[in-house]
């Protein structure tokens, strides 16, 4: 496992051994193609005896007889179900598996995998994918390796060309044939019921990496379709080779909120000047009580600002309060998105108002945010993630992601507002920030976590890059009460970390834990899970 110590893996997998002990849940039933060696096959059947979640067992499949049966034995792992040369659907629903999934010899299945399936099989999800680990092991030592697939791409390319192609499970109904080739054709919507847009997978953005740009003309047809069916908007390819809502926003509102610092000031208007957008640009700009000399400093960009944009001007006198600031500036904006930037951070891309805009008027999206770069170009945050071991009281109960993590595009929990787009009918359904509770720090956490108890979403968009630097614009404060508060308000979240992408090789997430009735601390956690945040897929 990557990130997490022992100690809070074993507690994740009681809780879904105890969760899954008097369910009743469906379970999964694994099919083995032949092939490999005798160790490499022995230890994918000891991960999936390992499992968390109660199994139906495994089959044999392309040979009509089990190889290495002796040292299976010998290993005390349980014998298969059947030894059969093509698999039908009606062999493993008579096997008990609700749902199945394919190996190969060497695969390491995460424990959790059936509990996974067997909750997806619970919600009638129509699939699941996920991503796979290269691995390297010695008698000294296991590592795991970079990500051997994005988890969107891929899937595409393996409609088409088996690379790789056991990283998915299905409904027992839809398993036809397989290792035959018509396996592999109900994963291109020729299955009844089956279609490309499967999956439980927090990263439905992740479908082009910018290093694997859009290749055929079908290729790219599939995974439109797919974005199009969980978002419920039409999507259009970006040259990139990334893939973004095709409609674009009519108008945005960068907000700019300021206290002295004009150096500060200038760089990020300017950067919002050197901007690729082609509807009606406003820009905000509140200052807080600045100093005169700030006032001088700024009047040769605001005077550039106004040859290209809308500028309106908004005087926030008094202490810094940047929640009623923020909202005093979209009662003055007049965009359809407002982009909520700080001082102290520059866009990089040309495209990021563009591009965010669009993400923001999707139905049901809260926020979009950027990864956040270094001087050298590094990525070292984007985007929320729920924080696994929060510890004391006084720690936050999400933590910004940084690295490979926020380096590409995802659903994430929350964004930061040091550069965050929410369009202006989301403002208003979710109230936007609190003024009274969260004047500054973590304002922008109770909005997102708001959010999400009432079943919005949060993308971040990883590819597109900011610069900021963080505390330039403010000093610290002391923000124990706020943290505490959001503890108390969201103790959901804590539960939300044991099945965060960022946190697992098994990269899927399950929306809403299954009814935890074996003490009445999971009874309680239990009552605290938001809403489902999850879109139909048929």
């Amino acid at each position: 496992m990557r990130g997490v110590g022992w100690d809070a893996s074993a507690a994740r997998w009681r809780m879904e051994a105890a969760t899954t002990a008097a369910s009743g849940l469906p379970r999964a039933g694994l099919l083995m193609e032949v092939g490999g060696n005798c160790e490499d096959w022995c230890r994918t059947l000891a991960t999936w005896a390992l499992q968390t979640a109660p199994v139906a067992g495994w089959w044999v499949v392309g040979s009509g007889r089990e190889p290495w049966q002796a040292e299976r034995i010998a290993a005390g792992l349980p014998a298969p179900v059947a030894c059969v040369d093509v698999v039908d659907a009606g062999a493993i629903i008579a096997g008990g598996a609700a749902w199945a999934l394919a190996a190969r010899a060497g695969d390491l299945l995460h424990p959790s995998l059936a509990w996974v399936l067997a909750n997806a099989a619970a919600e009638g999800r129509a699939g699941v994918c996920w991503d796979w680990f290269t691995y390297t092991d010695s008698r000294d030592s296991f590592e795991l390796d970079a990500r051997h697939r994005a988890p969107w791409r891929d899937m595409v390319l393996e409609l088409h060309n088996d690379r790789r192609g056991r990283a998915f499970a299905l409904p027992a109904a839809a398993w036809v044939g397989f290792p035959s080739i018509s396996a592999w054709q109900l994963r291109t919507g020729q299955a009844p019921g089956i279609d490309t847009s499967v999956h439980v997978h927090p990263e439905p953005l992740a479908m082009y990496r910018q290093t694997n740009a859009v290749g055929d003309a079908s290729e790219a047809a599939h995974a439109l379709h797919a974005a199009a069916r969980f978002w419920g908007a039409p999507f259009t390819a970006c040259v990139d080779g990334g893939l973004a809502p095709a409609a674009a926003a009519p108008s945005v509102s960068v907000v700019l909120m300021y206290r002295d610092r004009p150096e500060l000031t200038i760089a990020a208007i300017r950067s919002v000047l050197a901007q690729k957008f082609d509807g009606a640009l406003e820009l905000v700009l509140v200052d807080n009580a600045s100093a005169p000399e700030t006032a001088a400093a700024l009047e040769l960009v605001v005077a550039e600002a106004e040859a290209v944009v809308r500028v309106t001007l908004v005087a926030a006198p008094g202490p810094f309060n940047h929640s009623a600031q923020a909202t005093q500036a979209v009662e003055a904006a007049r965009g359809e998105v407002l982009l909520f930037l700080n001082n102290d951070a520059r866009l990089l891309h040309a495209d990021a108002i563009d591009r965010m805009a669009r993400w923001a008027r999707v139905p049901n999206v809260a926020s979009v945010g950027l990864a956040v770069v270094d001087a050298t170009g590094a990525v070292i945050g984007g985007g929320m993630r729920a924080r696994l071991l929060p510890g004391a009281e006084f720690n936050s109960p999400v933590e910004e992601a940084c690295g490979v993590d926020a380096s590409h595009a995802r659903q994430v929990i929350g964004n930061s507002f040091a550069c965050a787009a929410v369009s202006i009918d989301a403002w208003r359904s979710l109230g936007g920030l609190d003024a009274l509770r969260f004047p500054a720090g973590y304002n922008d956490v109770d909005y997102c976590l708001r959010a999400s108890s009432r079943g919005w979403m949060h993308v971040n968009l990883g590819q597109v890059h900011l610069h900021h630097q963080v505390g330039a614009s403010r000093p610290k404060q002391d923000e124990i009460a706020q943290k505490t508060s959001l503890r108390l308000r969201y103790p959901w979240v804590a539960i939300h970390a044991l099945q965060e992408f960022a946190r697992e090789p098994l990269d899927v997430t399950v929306p809403g834990l299954p009814r935890l009735t074996l003490t009445a601390t999971a009874r309680a956690a239990d009552a605290c899970i938001p809403p489902v945040a999850a879109r139909e897929h048929a």
